[in-house]
């Protein structure tokens, strides 16, 4: 398998032309982001069509981490005695004890491997990031929870409070590919500044009372790209709703928010990706620590002095 840290990037210049053409589609055609880039993709050949990151090869053995058809993770391989073993995340919390991989497929099926990143999801994923620009990390937050948002209304009907079962199984479903991490439990910390910025603010002046659907509909923020924000939701619902694969989230977005920071601006890449709100210093302390803290950890220019 191909290391990620290896791939090609397309060159600046040509990634910006590239975006502008995505849009200019976008906007004649009412198509969404990844429609659109594919429609581009195919007339102009602009980027490369393999996934060079996808798991070839894996088929002779069984995976380290699935998700199964609860979106409930599981953690195992091979083991000498019963061929294989695996344990459920806070399986002792939710009574769910150790099965081989042939019992979790017959209780717990259909089961989906959790696999990298591909290539292709990557090189996209810095192209909205570039087109978002100062607003990335933002918009980013605020497609996270429209991800979560559309799992709960999805599960019951229509969003309930946090803490329900709803909500439970959003929270699951996002971060089901290494659900016990650090990552992931900052992960969701994210989500909910993401809520802010998805929400309007209530007001006499623009009649808006607190019922949540009215004020989603008048969001989001301008704090965020719209048609970035639907594009990544699009992305990150297929992450882990996808019926062949589960891509963990928390600690791939962390590395590839890093990694295009690093890359394209070095030691000035928070501040390439995030806005005045969310810079060290800021009265948004919360909301700086939340979003630095998990999606620039693994930047060669993280100051743990600021968190």
């Amino acid at each position: 398998m191909s290391d990620i840290n290896n791939a090609e990037s397309v060159p600046a210049s040509k990634g910006r032309a590239r975006t502008r053409a995505i849009r200019a589609e976008m906007a004649a055609t009412g198509e969404s982001w990844t429609t659109a880039a594919r429609n581009h993709d195919k007339t102009t050949a602009a980027l490369p069509a393999t996934d060079s990151l996808d798991d070839a090869g894996r088929e002779d053995r069984l995976p380290y981490r699935v998700v199964d058809g609860d979106n409930q993770g599981w953690l195992g391989g091979d083991d000498p005695e019963t061929g294989s073993r695996y344990s459920a995340d806070y399986g002792w919390e939710r009574d769910l004890p150790d099965r081989t991989y042939p019992e979790l497929v017959a209780s717990r099926g259909p089961l989906r491997p959790v696999l990298p990143i591909t290539r292709a999801d990557s090189e996209q994923l810095r192209e909205l990031f570039a087109a978002a620009g100062r607003r990335a990390v933002t918009t980013l937050a605020a497609a996270l929870e429209q991800v979560v948002h559309t799992l709960r209304a999805g599960r019951r009907g229509t969003a309930g409070t946090v803490g329900g079962a709803d909500w439970e199984y959003a929270r699951r479903t996002l971060t089901a590919g290494r659900e016990g991490s650090w990552e992931s439990v900052a992960l969701i910390q994210v989500v909910l500044f993401g809520n802010s910025l998805n929400l309007a603010k209530p007001s006499r002046a623009t009649g808006l009372s607190n019922n949540g659907d009215d004020l989603r509909a008048a969001g989001p923020s301008k704090r965020v790209d719209p048609d970035v924000r639907a594009a990544l939701a699009e992305m990150l619902t297929g992450w882990v709703t996808g019926p062949a694969r589960y891509t963990e989230v928390a600690e791939t977005l962390a590395a590839e928010v890093s990694r295009y920071c690093d890359d394209t601006a070095g030691p000035d890449g928070w501040r390439a990706v995030a806005d005045q709100w969310l810079q060290p210093g800021g009265r948004a302390v919360t909301d700086f620590r939340r979003c630095y803290h998990l999606l620039y950890s693994q930047s060669e220019h993280l100051d743990t002095g600021l968190l």
